[in-house]
């Protein structure tokens, strides 16, 4: 199985975020301060590494593309961020929760199927989720 590539989902950017073992993101904190978060690459693990004390239980955090430092704000729902996930030929979107201890991931195939990740996604719904088609991610340049 070919390994999963996490990519800032900015098509003049399309940096490589998980370059070793982790996903990394600029965030920046409710007090502005700014730091990097080390997220699992694998979908449903919240595990993070980021400087003690830098997010509290609840916060909203900015999330940032490392390399063009654009937001990752999911454009139809500014609670969640998105990133993309190349597999071999497949490219999907990746919506996750901005806020520290919500556990939702939603994993959007380019056919509109939805796969779920977390004890919160069951609870929460996304609008137009299953609209990739309108997503202005690399669908068109990736392989495609």
């Amino acid at each position: 199985m070919p390994k999963k590539e996490y990519l800032c989902p900015h098509q003049k950017c399309m940096t490589l975020l998980n370059p070793g073992t982790k996903v990394i993101l600029l965030a920046r904190n409710s007090e502005r301060r700014q730091g990097l978060i080390l997220l699992s690459p694998q979908e449903g693990n919240y595990s993070v590494i980021m400087e003690e004390g830098f997010l509290r239980d609840g916060e909203r955090v900015d999330l940032r593309c490392p390399s063009c430092g654009r937001s990752l704000e999911y454009e139809k729902d500014k609670a969640f961020a998105n990133v993309l996930q190349k597999c071999g030929d497949i490219v999907t979107l990746i919506v996750f929760s901005r806020i520290k201890g919500e556990h939702a991931t939603f994993k959007i195939h380019p056919d509109g199927k939805v796969v779920n990740y977390g004890t919160h996604s069951d609870f929460i719904d996304i609008p137009e989720m299953t609209d990739f088609a309108s997503f202005r991610g690399p669908k068109n340049t990736l392989g495609a």
